[in-house]
């Protein structure tokens, strides 16, 4: 009995984890093949450990912190991180503040690697921490590199919530930023996920187009202002172009 109910729980966390934007009960049923009450029992017991969790804007399910944080889904961006590392050293180097590297996670981002700042004030993201995509300069950067449809598709399903003082909350003013990062290839942020916290980042795409990261450099606010920004937002870009051709992207980043 016990190993039956370790395989349902294994199917069901692999149905989630194929489905990053977010997925039904309905969806698992039909991916698992157990009965919507016998399947409702599995998902309700994870997301009571936060091994799932449940997006009540949308009803969908996706990975929950528990897991990420076991580090079961940062093994599938080891190599990842392992080849932007250098990127990430050199981009502290040059800036002296705090460097990371995030991934999507459905209506979320992910934080995979952090090469923090020498400054003692300084930004401290958390491996494994989630935040909105939507949200600051990292997911701002995530978003400009997905396709229209696939766009539509996300923002279609995201309550844009304010999480600081300056986060974006409306659509279309989502969507004149991102037209806006597309164009010269990084995005800014102040006050948009932290308060007094001010970022620039640029995303990273893999040999098929698709983005698959952003690289962030994130300080206090008082010590980035915009013409900084915008100097860090260059070097951010030119980072994430060269570890883009890594990943044998073709594409400009």
């Amino acid at each position: 009995m016990e190993i039956r109910a370790l395989s349902r729980v294994v199917q069901i966390l692999a149905s989630v984890s194929a489905r990053p934007t977010g997925i039904t009960l309905s969806e698992i049923v039909t991916d698992v093949r157990l009965s919507k009450a016998t399947t409702y029992r599995f998902v309700r017991a994870l997301v009571a450990v936060d091994f799932l969790r449940l997006e009540p804007d949308t009803g969908g399910y996706h990975i929950g912190p528990a897991l990420l944080r076991f580090g079961r889904l940062a093994g599938h961006h080891e190599g990842l991180r392992l080849l932007a590392r250098p990127f990430l050293d050199a981009l502290r180097a040059s800036t002296t503040e705090t460097v990371s590297l995030v991934v999507p996670a459905g209506t979320e981002r992910l934080t995979i690697d952090v090469v923090l700042s020498d400054h003692e004030l300084r930004a401290a993201p958390e491996v494994g921490s989630l935040k909105p995509i939507y949200a600051g300069a990292a997911g701002k950067a995530l978003l400009a590199g997905y396709p229209d449809d696939e766009l539509d598709s996300l923002l279609g399903r995201i309550c844009l919530k304010s999480v600081a003082p300056a986060t974006i909350t409306s659509r279309s003013a989502l969507e004149r930023d991102l037209a806006r990062i597309r164009e010269r290839g990084y995005a800014v942020s102040a006050d948009e996920t932290v308060f007094g916290q001010a970022a620039s980042a640029a995303p990273v795409f893999r040999d098929d187009g698709k983005v698959v990261a952003s690289i962030t450099v994130s300080g206090p606010r008082v010590r980035l202002p915009r013409t900084k920004l915008q100097k860090h937002g260059e070097l951010v870009a030119a980072a994430a172009a060269k570890l883009s051709r890594k990943l044998g992207a073709r594409r400009k980043a």
